[in-house]
């Protein structure tokens, strides 16, 4: 009897069985479908996602494309050139290399690139490289570094030029003054000769002697004595003339 009890039990559980599995099978498809998202979720990180980006670089357009593909960032460099190109080139980052995106330039006087990195598809189609804020204050603290030592430079340059032109001209200055003074010495001892001629005449001409007449008034004198010698020698040669007769 028990064994048959036992035998009805186990029949009884029997149809039971596959009801059971049947109700278990959805939860575990549905958690398989999970942990393989998750694996796949994980291999893609690893692996890295494809990416599509604009380019425009030098190897893009001798191949005629527009754009690159890459599973690490898209690009856009900002590099003004000499040669008059475009300053703004877009492509792929292909190898894993954020310093790039950093926009950290070393110590160097040459233009340095400045790159926008994203990392999505198609991101750098219209993104323009932007300077960070420490990068500008960088640039404008090196700026005025430098405007100080040029300033600072010709400051010197214009000293030293000034030293020289002082230690050139200087002699020049000195036989300029003493040709001048020369010149002043020569102008005054000519007006001084000049100027003593009428005193001199003055003085010989209206000075008085030693018996207190005037030179001029003896000389005056002199002149009437002449005349009336001259005058009183034509008289007596008249009346001598007519006593003749």
């Amino acid at each position: 009897m028990t064994s048959t009890g036992y035998q009805g039990q186990s029949a009884t559980r029997d149809p039971q069985m596959p009801e059971m599995a049947s109700k278990r099978d959805p939860y575990a498809y549905s958690v398989a479908l999970i942990l393989a998202g998750l694996l796949l979720t994980v291999s893609g990180q690893r692996q890295g996602k494809m990416l599509t980006c604009v380019c425009t670089t030098t190897d893009c357009q001798m191949h005629k494309v527009n754009t690159c593909s890459t599973i690490h960032k898209c690009y856009t460099q900002l590099l003004e050139r000499d040669d008059g190109s475009g300053p703004i080139v877009r492509g792929c980052i292909t190898n894993k290399s954020p310093l790039l995106c950093e926009n950290r330039p070393p110590a160097t006087s040459g233009n340095w690139p400045l790159l926008h990195c994203c990392n999505y598809s198609m991101c750098n189609e219209e993104a323009t490289p932007t300077q960070p804020a420490w990068l500008q204050d960088k640039i404008n603290v090196s700026s005025a570094i430098k405007l100080n030592q040029v300033h600072g430079q010709v400051t010197t340059d214009a000293q030293r030029g000034v030293q020289n032109n002082a230690k050139i001209i200087s002699p020049i200055y000195i036989s300029v003054l003493v040709v001048g003074v020369l010149l002043l010495l020569i102008i005054a001892a000519v007006a001084i000769a000049v100027l003593r001629r009428p005193s001199i005449f003055y003085r010989r001409e209206f000075s008085i002697d030693r018996r207190g007449y005037m030179k001029s008034q003896d000389l005056t004198v002199s002149r009437l004595r002449e005349s009336n010698s001259s005058r009183n020698e034509f008289c007596n040669n008249d009346s001598k003339a007519i006593l003749a007769t």
